[in-house]
């Protein structure tokens, strides 16, 4: 009879062997998961919040880009002439057409190029024009703002009577954006 309860003693500490085994089991593998695991996860909210951080800046950067854009398409639309004359290749030949509309003679002579600073060039030359009148000159000069390109006359002007003209001379320079380096720069030389 006593073996008989020394069974189901035995049986009872298997039990509850294997019930303790299992929970201990249970504890490791949780404690293992937790330490392996927890880094992961919180990696993983790191992660997902500067996601977040990087797609809100992404939207604001969008956002600031659209603004701007508009800034410049409206800065654009009010000065598209200035726009296109900085486009526009000067050609001394139509330059002198159109100052032969005021003038009786007239000459342009390249000086040089005065500077560059990226795609921004600025050319010099020196005008001899005759005229019979000051007026003339007066409209040349209110006529040059709607002139296919950005010129600039400098100062001093010089006036002096030859006979029934008045010689005028003075210097100009020509604003140009020049992408290609010296694009149309052959147009420039002169051929005397």
């Amino acid at each position: 009879m006593l073996d008989r309860f020394d069974n189901i003693e035995n049986s009872s500490n298997e039990k509850l062997f294997i019930i303790f085994s299992v929970i201990i089991s249970l504890i490791i593998i949780g404690t293992t998961a937790f330490f392996v695991l927890t880094p992961t996860i919180l990696e993983f909210y790191k992660q997902k919040k500067l996601s977040e951080e990087y797609y809100q800046e992404i939207q604001k950067k969008e956002k600031d880009y659209k603004a701007l854009a508009e800034q410049i398409d409206v800065v654009f639309l009010k000065n598209e002439k200035i726009v296109k004359a900085f486009n526009h290749i000067f050609n001394k030949s139509d330059f002198l057409d159109f100052c032969n509309k005021y003038f009786q003679d007239s000459t342009v002579t390249r000086l040089e190029i005065e500077g560059r600073d990226g795609e921004y060039i600025t050319y010099e030359f020196k005008t001899i024009m005759k005229t019979s009148s000051p007026k003339s000159f007066y409209k040349f000069l209110d006529d040059l703002s709607d002139y296919d390109n950005i010129i600039e006359i400098e100062y001093p002007i010089k006036m002096q009577g030859e006979g029934d003209y008045i010689s005028i001379s003075f210097r100009i320079k020509v604003y140009t954006l020049d992408p290609n380096g010296l694009r149309g720069i052959e147009m420039f030389d002169d051929e005397d």
